[in-house]
């Protein structure tokens, strides 16, 4: 599921990109808090929603409890928009609200421009909506852009999930972007050539590493898998099925799909068929 990373048009419509920036809630479904979703917040500007922590503990599988794990995916849009953590008043030209703007020889691309107030700095961030490597050319319509390029300092800025990489300056009117399926990339204009360096220099600077309580995260989650997918023999077996009743004070309709379920225990046999053993539900079980 996740009908919102299967093209731009849906994207477009059910998160009213062409209305709004706002946030993407990436935790409602699996594929929304992967590279597939990359592309699509990088042509936006919509920021991800990432769950953390848990509000009832009702899985063994809730959220982790701090960022590194479920926005994995996000950090090099972190570090692109980090160039503007600073700036307020930004001009914003993107493809839903601009026309003859960007000029990329690739249907693939997406594009975002952010212009500071004064004009001293922009960031123009591209995005490969294509599952590929993509390798395209892009140049700016400096008539419409918003801003005078002329003397500024420009770099390229191609992050991955691995690692952030080098800024390479680049000068003309033309650039060439090689970027990976759903990779987003940057060039970074910059007037004043003290606070360019050190842009870069925080730019450059590597992604930290896990914290002690993600990795005991990943831990739980391996634990989890192994219990689910390569469980040992046992002579005896018990299993709990809890489905809790919630306090929040919701009609009841919206969340009874959520809470009112009924749930079929099944045995998958080596054959890959399966053996329906009964039904649980949330008062007891039944044949």
């Amino acid at each position: 599921m996740g009908v919102m990373v299967s093209n731009r048009d849906n994207h477009e419509y059910f998160s009213m990109a062409a209305v709004t920036h706002g946030t993407m809630w990436t935790g409602a479904f699996p594929v929304y808090s992967t590279a597939k979703m990359r592309p699509f917040l990088a042509a936006t500007g919509q920021y991800p929603h990432c769950p953390l922590g848990e509000q009832f503990k009702s899985s063994s599988l809730a959220p982790p409890r701090e960022p590194g794990v479920s926005d994995h995916a996000f950090r090099p849009l972190w570090k692109l928009w980090r160039f503007f953590r600073n700036e307020k008043d930004i001009r914003i030209l993107n493809d839903y609200n601009s026309f003859d703007v960007f000029h990329s020889s690739s249907l693939d691309t997406g594009h975002y421009l952010m212009v500071s107030a004064d004009k001293k700095r922009a960031i123009l961030i591209v995005s490969n909506f294509s599952d590929s490597k993509n390798t395209f050319t892009l140049a700016l319509n400096r008539e419409l852009c918003g801003f005078d390029t002329a003397g500024m300092q420009a770099f390229k800025l191609c992050p991955t999930e691995i690692t952030p990489g080098k800024a390479v300056p680049v000068s003309g009117e033309i650039f060439i972007f090689e970027l990976s399926g759903n990779d987003a990339g940057a060039i970074y204009f910059e007037s004043d050539k003290a606070f360019a360096k050190e842009q870069i220099n925080d730019f450059e600077r590597e992604y930290p590493p896990l914290s002690e309580d993600n990795r005991k995260y990943l831990t739980l989650l391996k634990e989890q898998e192994d219990i689910r997918h390569d469980s040992k023999p046992h002579k005896e077996c018990y299993l709990r099925v809890t489905v809790p009743n919630t306090n929040l004070s919701y009609e009841y309709s919206m969340i009874r799909d959520l809470y009112c379920n009924i749930m079929a225990l099944v045995e998958f046999m080596p054959n890959g068929a399966k053996k329906q053993w009964g039904w649980i539900s949330q008062k007891r079980s039944c044949d």
